[in-house]
């Protein structure tokens, strides 16, 4: 196809990237580094050297760029055809975003609250014990299960369908999308360096779903749809490269520097700078010069994909842990690539299956993608 305005490429970058990204969440969520069946830890119990040697590269090159580049194309996708942001503009957005994101973020956690109710009475030897009885919920315990469960885990803090903190913080940002507005409308990218560095800093809000790297992401891209800047405007061959060297850079920096703490955290954030900025840049060349194309049903999926995948990679990969009881390395990695390889599979039969048969349903719990 040839493209006559950047428009349209960045259109098809967008689409493009969605299901990609939605299999990098799902590549994350599926790392037994944390895996335990019956009280035992597989990475205490065997070695692991492959599958960490693995998992980290491919975490270093594909998988930490999924989350800030949903934040970044949600900002800008907020933002893209808004010339003015009053108090009746803001209430629409909102409530768009009530039915594109609330309601199936409150049906997902109800998911993952019944699928955790039936397991823990069903197939108690699977799960880890970590978590109560959801027949001795409180009314707090209930609540807060749409927020944040770390107070009775010890975990991270999640809602109790872990996967959607994403969504959660997407929401919060959105909700602060007059201050995004403000800064970027005023400050101009100044506004969006300033949340840069608080990003950089580590600095994270005050309260659970509000993060320096949700505002960032979101405000960067919102600052292209404010401006009305294509973000893949400038394609050349020599701004692919400058980013590859800032990648390869930042890369090596993380693994000659592993005892510097600092140097690991600041080094692992121009990584991912760079590399979302390359996969952007890579993806629309590759889109406009006809090699990759965007397919409308996968990219459809992404919602789907990245909102049922929680209970389902936890239920595969303890499952294939146990049917192949595992006693070498590279098991587990052959069992962690099937175990993604079976989530997408599965999420895309159950995805075409519903649109096909439920369509209205299908819309409502993917926010009508």
């Amino acid at each position: 196809m040839v493209y006559t305005n950047s428009l349209k490429l960045q259109s098809d970058v967008i689409t493009f990237l969605r299901f990609p990204l939605a299999v990098g969440v799902i590549m994350i969520h599926t790392s037994f580094s944390d895996v335990v069946i019956n009280g035992q830890s597989l990475a205490e119990s065997m070695s692991l050297k492959v599958y960490d040697f693995v998992y980290e590269f491919l975490n270093t090159a594909f998988m930490q760029m999924a989350v800030p580049l949903f934040f970044f194309i949600s900002g800008y996708l907020f933002f893209c055809r808004t010339t003015n942001f009053g108090l009746m503009e803001y209430g629409q957005k909102m409530k768009k975003r009530a039915r594109t994101l609330l309601l199936p973020y409150v049906f997902w956690n109800l998911v993952m609250i019944a699928v955790m109710y039936f397991g823990q009475i069903l197939f108690p030897g699977l799960l880890s014990g970590n978590n109560m009885m959801i027949a001795d919920y409180s009314i707090k315990d209930w609540i807060m299960s749409f927020w944040d469960i770390s107070y009775r885990t010890g975990g991270l803090h999640l809602p109790m369908n872990g996967s959607l903190w994403f969504i959660r913080d997407l929401m919060v940002v959105m909700v602060l999308s007059p201050l995004i507005w403000l800064t970027v409308k005023y400050l101009k990218y100044w506004g969006v360096m300033i949340l840069m560095l608080a990003w950089f800093s580590g600095w994270d809000g005050p309260f659970t779903g509000l993060s320096a790297g949700a505002m960032f992401f979101f405000a960067a891209g919102a600052w292209f749809g404010i401006n009305r800047v294509e973000f893949v405007r400038k394609i050349r061959t020599a701004c692919i490269l400058l980013l590859f060297g800032g990648y390869i850079l930042a890369t090596v920096i993380l693994n000659v520097t592993r005892e510097n703490a600092i140097w690991l955290e600041y080094a692992n954030k121009m990584m991912i700078l760079a590399g979302c900025s390359l996969m952007i840049q890579v993806s629309a060349y590759f889109i406009r010069s006809g090699l990759w194309k965007s397919n409308l049903f996968l990219a459809g999926s992404s919602f789907f994909l990245f909102a049922y995948h929680s209970p389902v990679v936890g239920f595969l990969k303890k499952s294939l842990l146990s049917l192949f009881d595992p006693d070498r390395d590279l098991t587990v990695l052959g069992i962690y690539f099937l175990c993604v390889a079976l989530t997408v599979v599965i999420g895309l039969g159950l995805y075409w299956g519903l649109k096909k048969t439920l369509p209205k349903f299908t819309a409502v719990i993917t926010g009508g993608r």
